[in-house]
């Protein structure tokens, strides 16, 4: 029952208790009736009292009220004999209209007033038949018309009471509608967030995973060959990785702000070798373009500082970076100043000005929003996601500074970033002494060796593996590898290693599910495991140190990084740091021209589309086809045993490594076939794979056939190279 029934019925109640009393006693008094007839009265009136306790909630409302009522009349008529007034029954019969009320329900006040009407012509009856005691008519007219008035008003407030309750009914209504809306617009726009994080996650890992391959390989190529020629062509694959990579980790930087996980995290650093750095990355993109780069610094300014460094390399890098792709000749000039606040705090300067395209007055607005670029019909061949300065302005707004521009449109810009920074040592920088170096002509050098160390790298992806052991290979530690997480608990229960390099991502038992059977068996007491994974999104560190890793390695991965990470987590009496000279360079090697081989006559491995992903070496590309021969009775007997198992998450990861390694052999319709039951997988939509399964396990097996005759083609062109 609703509040206002409630209240209506214990009111209701209560006043009945007292009215059957008033009957009792005033009958004593006025000794209008005898002893008998007041005492049944009297019982009368207990049983329906009685009764109204009794059934006030168990019976339905409507039910209640019109017994309620019922009682109220007989009290109404026993009060009219009790005194013989007539005017004593009107007068109760109005006071029940008002105790009615509280009910503040029109359709019973009807209910109510029909059986009301009923009663008041049954009263008339004796009146206007002239019987003895009974009210003369004048009075019982008077009496009823009153009765009726307020039962009218009654009925007229209880309409208006319940049209302001359906109206405020309606506006909650209105309010639990509009409140639904904003919730399912929320989690419309959480489950955006969560598609799109997902998105750059799959993104992240499917461009990772063969550029991983690409660019560990060029590497070596780069440490290894002696021919003028072939670095020019490995520094050129380099570059447009590099720059690929930079896309990415634009797109994800940006989602990473955008979602409000961006971190700022500030250490002590020294700007002497923030500027050093950044100049020396940039300066082959300076030369390629015949531009001069002045750098101009304070040699005043504090040499060591407490901020993101990290950041701060990344804004100087963002705005020299684009001021090398709008200037096509000239120059540009890096300004590093500050203002000194405190003793303790000081504002870092950085301007960057160039002789460049410039910025139209009405473009510069544009500038600093994200997926934005101005003046694009001029623009329009530079690479590029109009994300940089976005980025950028986010970076220095979380930082707490400032990013201003200047330009004049046709002669030049100048970008000046100012960033508050706190002063660990007021020592002078000086001289900042910067060395440029060109990354093309930059001999590798390991910057330490191990021999008595161990590694042990597990992996699924061969490929990966050979990055990691040939990127490893000068600093002479021993490496191990594994290609499952099963292999990878067989080989640390038969040997002690130093580190372990887990990937992520494996069929069977992935990289985490590893981890924990590592630490269950107490494998590897104390040694480092790092995480390898192409999944480089916002969070990543954090989410693998939570899972027990000592650290990641995002993919590709570099050797310099990779080199960095290995010697900071060896013990130091293990680790040889390698003197500041390179060792002699060996012999040049005699490497033939030769011309790109043409696409297969099959059709299944385009040999052009393969040599992308190769840097144009076909010893590359031998070893990546005799890799993926190899793996094929393993991968096709997996692909057969998940399906029948219907095991779709170990069947998703198989087609992933299948559509990874077909594209990097050049085969991109089994690709493309691979990727989509790797989603179908990742969907659980089983009819999809079982319809197309047949065709899939065909397809690979030609592919792998024509991977042979490719090979077999492939080692005798080289063997007749090497006869001749």
């Amino acid at each position: 029952m609703n509040e206002d029934f409630y209240r209506g019925s214990k009111s209701g109640t209560l006043l009945f208790f007292i009215g059957a009393l008033i009957v009792i006693v005033s009958g004593a008094v006025t000794e209008t009736l005898t002893f008998p007839i007041r005492l049944t009265n009297g019982l009368i009136l207990l049983v329906m009292f009685l009764l109204m306790v009794f059934l006030q909630n168990k019976v339905k409302k409507l039910t209640y009220q019109i017994y309620q009522a019922v009682c109220f009349m007989l009290m109404a008529i026993l009060f009219g004999i009790v005194f013989s007034s007539t005017t004593m029954f009107f007068c109760t019969m109005a006071l029940q209209c008002v105790i009615m009320l509280m009910h503040i329900d029109s359709r019973f006040l009807r209910i109510q007033g029909n059986i009301m009407l009923c009663l008041l012509i049954l009263m008339g009856i004796p009146c206007f038949m002239g019987f003895e005691r009974a009210a003369k008519p004048l009075e019982y007219v008077t009496g009823a018309i009153t009765l009726m008035g307020v039962h009218w008003l009654c009925s007229i407030l209880a309409k208006s009471i319940e049209l302001r309750d359906r109206r405020n009914h309606e506006q909650e209504l209105c309010l639990d509608d509009l409140l639904k809306i904003v919730e399912d617009k929320c989690d419309e726009a959480r489950a955006a967030t969560k598609s799109k994080s997902d998105f750059l996650s799959n993104m992240s890992h499917e461009i990772r995973t063969p550029l991983n391959s690409v660019l560990g390989m060029n590497e070596l190529i780069l440490r290894e060959s002696n021919d003028d020629t072939i670095i020019g062509y490995a520094c050129n694959v380099e570059n447009s990785g590099r720059l690929l990579l930079s896309l990415i980790n634009d797109i994800l930087d940006f989602s990473k702000i955008e979602s409000g996980r961006m971190e700022i995290v500030p250490v002590r650093y020294h700007i002497t070798s923030v500027v050093n750095d950044t100049v020396n990355m940039l300066t082959r993109r300076f030369e390629e373009k015949g531009l001069v780069l002045n750098v101009n610094a304070d040699p005043s300014i504090p040499g060591c500082l407490f901020g993101d460094e990290v950041r701060i390399r990344q804004i100087l890098t963002n705005i020299m970076t684009n001021a090398v792709k709008y200037t096509d000749k000239g120059s540009v000039t890096l300004t590093v100043g500050y203002k000194k606040q405190s003793d303790e705090q000081l504002i870092l300067s950085l301007s960057v000005k160039d002789t460049g395209r410039g910025i139209k007055e009405e473009d510069k607005e544009k500038l600093f929003k994200g997926f934005t670029r101005v003046d694009q019909a001029r623009n329009r061949h530079i690479e590029g996601t109009g994300l940089g300065l976005s980025i950028t302005s986010q970076l220095v707004s979380m930082m707490s500074g400032t990013i201003d521009v200047n330009s004049v449109y046709g002669e030049g810009s100048e970008f000046i970033v100012q960033i508050p920074q706190k002063i660990i040592n007021s020592q002078p920088a000086g001289e900042f002494g910067i060395v440029r170096r060109s990354s093309a002509t930059a001999k590798y050098k390991e910057s330490f060796t191990a021999p008595e160390a161990s590694l042990l790298v597990t992996d699924d992806n061969k490929s990966n593996i050979q990055v990691v052991e040939g990127l490893l290979k000068p600093t002479k530690i021993q490496v191990d590898s594994a290609s499952s997480g099963y292999e990878c608990l067989n080989r640390l229960r038969a040997k002690k290693y130093n580190i372990l390099l887990l990937d992520h991502m494996m069929p069977e038992m992935d990289g985490v599910e590893t981890l924990q059977k590592i630490k269950e068996e107490n494998l590897a007491p104390g040694m480092p495991i790092v995480a390898l994974t192409a999944n480089a999104i916002s969070g990543a560190r954090d989410k693998y140190v939570e899972y027990g890793f000592e650290d990641y390695l995002p993919k590709p991965i570099s050797g310099k990084s990779l080199e960095k990470m290995v010697m900071a987590l060896l013990p130091p009496e293990l680790v040889h740091l390698s003197s500041e000279e390179a060792p002699p360079d060996s012999a040049p090697k005699e490497t033939p021209p030769e011309e790109k081989a043409e696409q297969a006559p099959s059709g299944l491995i385009s040999r052009s589309v393969a040599m992308t992903y190769c840097g144009d070496s076909e010893e590359l590309y031998m070893i990546i086809l005799q890799t993926y021969c190899e793996e094929f009775e393993e991968r096709l007997n997996k692909l057969y045993d998940f399906y029948e198992k219907k095991d779709l998450e170990n069947y998703r990861i198989v087609a992933h490594s299948l559509k990874s390694n077909s594209l990097n052999i050049g085969a991109e319709a089994l690709s493309a076939q691979a990727k989509a039951h790797e989603f179908a997988a990742r969907d659980e939509i089983f009819e999809v794979i079982a319809g197309d399964f047949d065709c899939l396990i065909e397809n690979y097996k030609a592919v792998n056939a024509e991977a042979h005759r490719i090979l077999e083609e492939l080692e005798e062109k080289l063997q007749g190279t090497q006869s001749f």
